[in-house]
């Protein structure tokens, strides 16, 4: 989400789909912050639990639908190496 507001700063609008399609729901998500103490305690719990499935549901599909923007490399990542250190024979 940060480059995508980063390319969206920059004029690049199509990158910034390209990083996070969601990127342009963020003046809404902020707009509700600033007047959620206006809102009913229903709408916002509708409206929270909206925006939690739908930032899973794209992170989901981008994870699991082959986007080069999200992706799952185990092997390289931070929890790989701290068991990896942890745990090699000596």
């Amino acid at each position: 989400m940060t480059r995508a507001v980063s390319a969206l700063f920059h004029g690049e609008f199509s990158l910034a789909w390209h990083y996070h399609p969601l990127v342009y729901f963020l003046p809404v998500v902020f707009t509700a912050i600033m007047f959620q103490k206006k809102m009913s305690k229903k709408l916002l719990v509708v409206f929270w639990s909206t925006v939690f499935t739908v930032f899973t549901a794209v992170y989901l599909v981008r994870l699991f639908g082959g986007s080069n923007v999200v992706c799952f490399d185990f092997a390289n990542s931070a929890v790989y190496s701290l068991f990896d250190t942890l745990f090699q024979e000596v």
